[in-house]
């Protein structure tokens, strides 16, 4: 260590000499780093990386590396840092060595944690495209937004493009954007208004969806054309719809005799769709001609009337199918895996074999499912939940269905 230091020698004559000396020149500090990251905020550029050294006794060798690297890794790897910061293209660790002149090494790390470059995802709230009546009220019923990074962003949402009049007949739009903290920017979302007068004598063709088997070649391809007539068209008076989120929705079924309510004239649109619910307002959309086939479950007689002519229709057209055990289960909540899988049978979608859908839950979806699932976010028929999940097994409310059954409709009229 360092220190003066006293040496005494005595000979055998007797003569005796002393002498001191010092040592100075030891150094055992170890040189002190200092990462600086710029910016801290999130961002969707590149991060700067500062490196600030001190060495009480010179630096003779610095270098740096991306990942986190013990000292001995730097005396054959590395690479020799010069007075540029470390530019960060992506999250992660770097790892930055300094060695002064007396042999002390030092290695510091530091984890970037702030580059997002994932686009926020807007999720409209209702349909795409919307039709009302010249003189009624719209209400935007919005959107959401979700990005990985920041959660929510729905309060975030600028909506601009037109403003609907309602009291003057035309087409509207309106664009939603958002983007997070990062700077990325989601796609925008665009929803079409339409605004129709009731008193109009134009009548519009709706052409229904084929509902032939593909060995069926024999048959047309779809059933009859559908004439609408808008001044006829009129909305059930269901009681307990009014500010719902889907009324507008409901409304047009309703007033296309697709949905109907309860005898005491509500239509409970928080309430879970049942199996047979469900296939009674895809088969009133369809409007099929073929024959019934015969109902042979085994728990016939808890399927109500109102129903059977619909499920029997599906089932002759290989839209459903029973369980194992020969049930049809009318009354069981439908799951969103069943409703896209009836949906795609009905609309005649390829039935390509799909390994994975893009929902972040897909290893839940059952794999004879992954097709229509795919199928059905692709046509934006059925789409995903909060953080782009699908939850597979959970079952929809009515009012839901009566939005994919609009966006059915809309698939077909466009």
């Amino acid at each position: 260590m360092n220190g003066t230091y006293t040496i005494y020698a005595l000979d055998e004559a007797g003569n005796q000499a002393v002498a001191s000396f010092t040592v100075s020149h030891i150094f055992r500090e170890k040189p002190d780093i200092t990462l600086t990251a710029m910016p801290t905020d999130p961002t969707n550029s590149s991060v700067s990386v500062t490196v600030s050294v001190y060495a009480q006794h010179g630096i003779e060798v610095q270098k740096y590396d991306f990942g986190q690297h013990p000292l001995e890794y730097f005396a054959t790897s590395g690479e020799t840092l010069g007075s540029d910061p470390i530019e960060m293209k992506d999250n992660g660790w770097v790892s930055v060595y300094v060695r002064d002149y007396a042999g002390n090494e030092a290695v510091e790390y530091l984890e970037i944690t702030n580059i997002d470059r994932d686009k926020p995802v807007i999720q409209l709230i209702g349909l795409d495209r919307m039709q009302i009546p010249r003189g009624g009220v719209f209400t935007d019923p919005g959107a959401t937004a979700w990005d990985e990074q920041d959660g929510d962003l729905s309060a975030a949402i600028v909506v601009s493009g037109d403003v609907v009049n309602s009291n003057l007949s035309g087409t509207y739009q309106l664009e939603y954007r958002v983007a997070d903290r990062a700077g990325n920017e989601a796609d925008p979302v665009i929803r079409t208004v339409i605004v129709y007068s009731p008193s109009s004598n134009d009548s519009k063709t709706i052409s229904p969806i084929r509902t032939n088997k593909p060995d069926e070649s024999d048959k047309p391809d779809v059933t009859d054309e559908i004439e609408a007539d808008e001044e006829e068209l009129q909305p059930l008076n269901l009681t307990d719809i009014e500010n719902h989120w889907a009324q507008e929705a409901m409304q047009q079924l309703s007033a296309r005799g697709i949905i109907s309510g309860y005898p005491d004239g509500t239509f409970r649109p928080d309430n879970p769709i049942t199996r047979a619910e469900f296939l009674v307002m895809l088969m009133r959309l369809l409007g099929p001609e073929e024959e019934e086939a015969e109902l042979a479950f085994v728990d016939r007689e808890h399927i109500g009337s109102w129903a059977e002519r619909a499920i029997a229709q599906a089932l002759k057209l290989g839209i459903v199918q029973g369980y194992g055990d020969g049930s049809f289960r009318a009354h069981q909540q439908i799951t969103r895996t069943e409703m896209s899988v009836m949906i795609a049978r009905a609309i005649g979608l390829s039935e390509e074999t799909v390994e994975h859908t893009r929902f972040e839950d897909d290893e839940d979806i059952p794999s004879w499912a992954k097709a229509a699932v795919e199928a059905m976010r692709k046509q934006e028929i059925i789409q995903g939940r909060g953080n782009n999940q699908f939850v597979p097994n959970a079952s929809a409310t009515r009012a839901e269905a009566a939005m994919i059954m609009l966006r059915i409709i809309s698939i077909i009229e466009s």
